[in-house]
């Protein structure tokens, strides 16, 4: 039976945020292509750099026409047409409506549109150079462009400079990695891979280690989160690539927290792998990083993260076939949920509450398929129901989804019990029931097929 190691959202550590400083770029070196300075600056809405429409766009070729009674932009290159309405998030191209996540404006008179709306619509780039501090849009590869002036930013498409303005500070880029931090939070994988991406565009791993290594821990989240639903293989090498990525810089201390939560990730991702490939050089990996991390002695007991390294190293030895000491990892970790949840207030932190009977009820689980079976899945199942108490199918979906599914996995191996078989594979019908009411095909194929798998077994 497959075994998953954490619920991905709370199973997959996140590592600590990091300081915020403001850099400027210096006196550099002289622009050799012709200049052509906007009326006004670029402004910064949302944290995002917005440009005045009209010399954007008559930089890139097209001809504007204002038409103040409708507030609206009408622009012409060639056979194609844009229509810019001040105000409103749908552009027209073309005919065809484009939308924009955060509309034009106007201030002081200027008109405004979203330099991502630019970027995504004209095939051009939006990207902030950290070693200079520049925006710099641009359809070819920017490295070679030249800026002149004591803390300017410049503009520039296709080697023509297109504006001068002030900067803004790397303060902006932390503002962004809070966004795709809290798109990870809110089960929005893709969405903070995107924002990762963008944000590694414009930071240099050398210069920002710190950060370099916040994101890469977290977009390695993110695609752990995202190899649970579709694409399975590939989602857990990126997954994989992401977080070794971040320990060649954490590595210089091995006794730092976010050292060992990242090597912990690590571990995860090459379990999960080899759950998909049984490539035994996964599962080995796994093996030894967990380990490591329970050598080190850097971990409290007193904290959830020492119970987790406990729970996934049990996984790696009942995977292995090492019976007895998965049975020592699992109740090390029991012990640990158990003292914890004596330290915790569901009225003051539920949702800490929630996640601790959650864990508590994998460790159980695990130990059901093991020894006293009947005995530890009723205890798993009644740390199952106390987390639904908080985790509702409103509120925290796919974590509804992930916990009726286990509790269709404990029923299933009830009902092969001389007691009361029809009454557990009918309660395992029911729960996989359930968690496909939100595991659909369309969304979560990955998990949808192994449900179906799991029902079809209990059918015939």
């Amino acid at each position: 039976m497959k075994k998953n190691l954490l619920l991905i959202i709370f199973l997959f550590l996140i590592v600590t945020g990091t300081a915020s400083a403001r850099v400027y770029a210096e006196n550099i070196k002289t622009v050799q292509t012709p200049s052509f300075d906007f009326e006004a600056r670029p402004i910064i809405i949302k944290k995002e750099p917005f440009l005045p429409i009209k010399p954007v766009l008559e930089s890139l070729g097209w001809k504007i026409i204002w038409d103040s009674k409708n507030k609206t932009v009408q622009a012409f290159k060639g056979e194609n047409t844009l229509i810019i309405k001040i105000g409103s998030n749908v552009a027209t191209i073309n005919g065809n409506a484009v939308l924009q996540n955060n509309p034009p404006v106007i201030i002081k008179g200027i008109s405004y549109v979203s330099s991502r709306f630019i970027a995504q619509e004209f095939g051009t780039k939006v990207r902030w150079n950290r070693k200079d501090n520049l925006i710099i849009i641009s359809n070819r590869d920017t490295e070679n462009i030249k800026v002149s002036g004591q803390g300017n930013i410049i503009v520039a498409g296709d080697g023509i400079i297109v504006n001068i303005f002030e900067p803004y500070g790397i303060d902006i880029v932390y503002d962004q990695i809070d966004d795709a931090d809290q798109l990870l939070s809110a089960k929005k994988p893709q969405e903070a891979v995107t924002k990762y991406k963008n944000i590694l565009e414009n930071i240099s791993e050398k210069e920002n280690p710190n950060i370099y290594c916040h994101i890469m821990n977290n977009m390695g989240n993110a695609y752990n989160v995202i190899a649970g639903f579709r694409d399975t293989e590939n989602n857990s090498r990126n997954a994989i690539s992401a977080y070794s990525n971040a320990l060649r810089i954490y590595s210089s201390d091995k006794r730092s927290k976010n050292y060992f939560i990242t090597l912990n990730n690590l571990g995860n991702a090459y379990f999960n792998s080899w759950e998909l490939s049984r490539e035994k050089a996964d599962l080995m990996a796994a093996s030894d990083i967990y380990v490591e991390i329970q050598k080190s002695g850097c971990l409290d007991d007193a904290y959830i993260e020492s119970a987790l390294i406990d729970y996934n190293t049990g996984m790696v030895y009942d995977s292995l076939g090492k019976k007895q000491m998965a049975v020592e990892s699992f109740i090390k970790a029991q012990n640990k949920y158990l003292l914890l949840l004596k330290k915790v207030n569901k009225e003051e932190k539920e949702e800490i509450w929630a996640l601790l009977q959650y864990n508590l009820g994998n460790v159980l689980k695990s130990l059901s398929f093991i020894i006293d079976r009947e005995k530890n899945a009723k205890k798993a199942v009644s740390a199952y129901e106390n987390a639904l108490t908080v985790m509702t199918v409103e509120s925290y979906p796919l974590e509804y989804a992930q916990i009726h599914k286990y509790m269709g996995d404990i029923y299933k191996v009830l009902s092969s019990l001389d007691n009361n078989k029809r009454e557990y594979a009918l309660r395992a019908i029911e729960e996989y029931t359930e968690s496909l009411k939100i595991y659909t095909s369309e969304e979560y194929p990955v998990c949808n097929q192994r449900i179906n798998l799991e029902l079809e077994t209990i059918f015939h």
